[in-house]
């Protein structure tokens, strides 16, 4: 069965196009793996080493690795694959406006928690697939994130790197990660966010958190969307939600908890998240029951 018919089943996602081959999927979720792993140790040589610490907003940080990181992704994605669009956090643009691939790329999931000396932080990126102007939505296919701090076992002592394809699986350090098996709320610690505008919104963030910490085992808030949604995908979070992120908060994330087996919809249940930066993300078992009775 190729990925075309394969993903075909799943009434909720959007139409696959007929177009995307698992070579060049598999090919470019190759290079971004590679590319994850060189960001992240570029990453690693800044820890502890910062010289500046500016502002993007009223709570939103940005340091002189985020911007070193960006630019050597680009890089590598400009000499790796030239034919594609990369939108970059740090106002990294490049590429063909009308490419079929679109990268998000977030060279520091988890500035806030860098700047801090909090090991919970990532290089990710994660690309779109689109037909064309007049066809369905883009469809996220690729994604890759490392977050070098982190460590899963002791094979895992150089942090974790995650990776997926439409079709293709998802991996933790190469080897094939799967959601939580849970079927109650009551069983499953879910973690979520704040956005960054959270001091003016606070009243709307406080019913579903409310509601979370009435039914489900208990919530975490981690500050790194990538991560928590590779968390979900390995089986660590039942769910996961946040409201406006951005593409590049959550595309390679989206993408792992698919292959790995979850379910990741916008806040209403729909496929808007592109959009709109509402998130939702379960091992799809627990998908309905979250939204009827945390979000609703």
């Amino acid at each position: 069965m190729d990925y075309c018919t394969a993903m075909s089943s799943a009434p909720a996602e959007p139409a696959e196009p007929a177009t995307c081959d698992l070579a060049g999927l598999a090919r470019r979720r190759a290079i971004a793996e590679a590319i994850a792993r060189e960001a992240a140790d570029c990453l690693l040589g800044f820890r502890g080493r910062l010289t500046s610490v500016g502002w993007k907003g009223e709570v939103d940080l940005v340091t002189e690795a985020d911007r070193t990181t960006e630019r050597l992704i680009l890089d590598a994605l400009r000499r790796l694959l030239p034919e594609d669009r990369v939108v970059g956090e740090e106002g990294g643009l490049q590429g063909p406006p009308e490419a079929p691939f679109t990268w998000y790329v977030d060279p520091l999931d988890g500035t806030t928690n860098f700047v801090h000396g909090l090991p919970h932080f990532a290089a990710s990126l994660g690309a779109a697939w689109s037909a064309g102007p007049d066809s369905p939505p883009p469809v996220l296919v690729v994604g890759a994130l490392s977050a070098p701090a982190l460590v899963g076992s002791r094979e895992d002592a150089c942090g974790l790197t995650y990776s997926a394809a439409r079709g293709l699986g998802a991996t933790r350090n190469g080897l094939p990660i799967a959601v939580a098996p849970h079927t109650e709320l009551g069983r499953a610690l879910v973690a979520t966010g704040f956005p960054y505008d959270r001091t003016h919104t606070a009243h709307a963030l406080v019913g579903p958190l409310e509601r979370a910490l009435e039914r489900c085992l208990c919530v975490r808030r981690l500050g790194s969307a990538s991560l928590d949604l590779a968390l979900v995908a390995d089986g660590t979070f039942g769910a996961y939600w946040e409201p406006r992120l951005k593409p590049w908060d959550f595309a390679a994330g989206a993408v792992l908890v698919s292959e790995a087996g979850g379910r990741v919809t916008d806040l209403s249940g729909g496929q808007g998240m592109l959009a709109s930066g509402d998130v939702l993300a379960t091992n799809g078992l627990l998908h309905e029951a979250f939204l009827r009775d945390v979000l609703a």
